[in-house]
């Protein structure tokens, strides 16, 4: 009876050292290639636009569409980009009020009058003895102001003679900007405040 159990005993251990040798435990190489499946992958990098200046690749008369390229990556973007007519502005706006030089008169400010009645008063400064006046004239289609001041001076015989110089004024919003190609440059410019092209006078 012992040998019986004997035999039976040393079997059970043949079958299952048969067993352990059937079973396929994973090496390092199969663990390895398991942890890097395991890995999430990094989000991809999000690209800090820089765009350019666009172009206009649809016109029309109440808005247009404008196509911007990123200069990094090269993504484009679409606008539509509504036209806003300019505010109209009349004679009504400009009218009744004093316009100041952005820069210094002569020792103190040079200021511009727009008068209600078509007329128009300046001054250069506090040194200067020449208060100039005149008429003006406005177009609001292309919102240009023109004093004509009448002024006299000296011919080529030594004879005194009345001449008009002008000065001409782009009109924005409460501000004259000095047209210096648009001016009857009789003397050059104003008498003692010489205005450069662009330069601009503020309603005060």
């Amino acid at each position: 009876m012992k040998r019986l159990f004997a035999i039976v005993l040393v079997m059970i251990l043949i079958v299952s050292m048969c067993a352990c040798n059937d079973l396929q435990l994973p090496n390092n190489d199969s663990k390895q290639s398991q942890s890097e499946n395991n890995q999430q992958t990094p989000n991809e990098e999000v690209c800090e636009h820089i765009w350019d200046d666009g172009i206009e690749v649809e016109g029309g008369t109440d808005a247009y569409l404008m196509e911007y390229t990123c200069t990094v990556c090269g993504e484009k973007e679409q606008y539509i980009i509504t036209i806003i007519p300019p505010y109209p502005i009349t004679e009504n706006d400009i009218v009744n009020k004093v316009y100041v030089y952005e820069k210094e008169g002569f020792c103190g400010d040079c200021t511009i009058e727009i008068k209600a009645n078509g007329t128009f008063t300046y001054y250069e400064g506090m040194l200067s003895s020449h208060i100039g006046s005149g008429e003006w004239t406005y177009t609001d289609t292309d919102r240009m102001l023109t004093l004509f001041e009448k002024m006299v001076r000296l011919d080529e015989n030594g004879n005194w003679e009345q001449f008009t110089q002008s000065y001409s004024f782009l009109v924005e919003e409460d501000t004259l900007i000095f047209v210096n190609k648009e001016s009857d440059n009789g003397l050059g410019n104003f008498l003692y405040v010489k205005v450069k092209d662009g330069e601009k006078f503020f309603a005060r």
